[in-house]
């Protein structure tokens, strides 16, 4: 989407560096009103978010930038789709552990006041080689990496992204498991913690130690859920009602409805752009 506006409305914009992309993804939220305390930052990647995790967390270690590039041209990885939209990832390979080990081994850094990054659960998740039973184990292993990336004295919030929370089913111990990891890391770090997912909201999230939490409202029954107390009102809710169709008066009353439960409620896309066939219409409806 950013290449898209940077060859289109940003007068054809020549991009040769991370710094050009950074730049256009500023314009283009100008462009369409975005700006917010809450806009994300840091959500340009070279090629995709869980492959600059796999970076950062050591799975893969490389850190000069020619040779990031030079493995994504390799083919060496297996890639897949980003759930059921034409994004492809690099999908991270954990069988080399036995005991899992990640280290912050990388020169890549998050930036921006509000950066943006693929959530641990979800990192877990599209990963492949992790031995049946280990997750908790993983998961707990990447708390360090985690804590390390995101306690910046000069972010004011982060925005994690976890699709799959709402997608995956978790047993009760590994529930346990990540409302621990995100109780411990809240408590550790500085900046707010605003998790997004896309689909629909499951008894857990409640007991999420956040201080933001996006969600898609128009999926299923999840406007019902939360009016019904699904989420704590004390958290800021991104209440994603904006897609390619118009914004209309049901939308509206909604939010209105939202904003006499919670504190703090800003709009958002229903879910990333890239689910979206006409991202231009689903900006535009901002």
């Amino acid at each position: 989407m950013i290449k898209k506006y940077a060859y289109g409305l940003a007068n054809n914009k020549k991009i040769n560096t991370i710094e050009d992309y950074q730049q256009c993804e500023l314009e283009m939220k100008w462009h369409y009103g975005l700006k917010s305390d809450y806009s994300s930052t840091n959500e340009v990647s070279l090629y995709d978010r869980v492959f600059d995790m796999s970076i950062i967390s050591g799975v893969i270690n490389e850190n000069d930038i020619e040779n990031y590039f030079e493995k994504v041209k390799s083919n060496v990885f297996k890639t897949k789709n980003w759930y059921n939209s034409d994004v492809k990832y690099f999908v991270p390979d954990l069988s080399r552990y036995i005991v899992p080990s990640f280290e912050q081994k990388s020169d890549f850094i998050l930036t921006g006041n509000n950066p943006s990054v693929v959530g641990p659960v979800s990192f877990l998740k599209h990963s492949e080689g992790m031995e049946s039973g280990l997750f908790n184990i993983f998961l707990e292993n990447l708390f360090k990496i985690y804590r390390n990336l995101l306690d910046q004295i000069h972010f004011k919030s982060v925005h994690i992204d976890e699709p799959c929370f709402s997608l995956e089913d978790f047993n009760d111990s590994e529930i346990e498991c990540i409302l621990s990891f995100y109780d411990k890391l809240s408590k550790t770090i500085t900046p707010k913690i605003n998790i997004f997912t896309y689909g629909k909201i499951t008894s857990w999230f409640k007991n999420l130690n956040v201080s933001g939490i996006g969600v898609n409202i128009l999926c299923d029954d999840n406007f019902e859920k939360i009016v019904n107390g699904a989420l704590s009102p004390s958290i800021t809710l991104f209440a994603g009602v904006i897609n390619e169709e118009k914004f209309s008066r049901k939308e509206y009353d909604k939010i209105i409805e939202l904003e006499k439960i919670f504190g703090d409620v800003y709009i958002s896309n229903s879910k990333p752009l890239c689910f979206h066939k006409d991202q231009y219409k689903v900006l535009n409806n901002f």
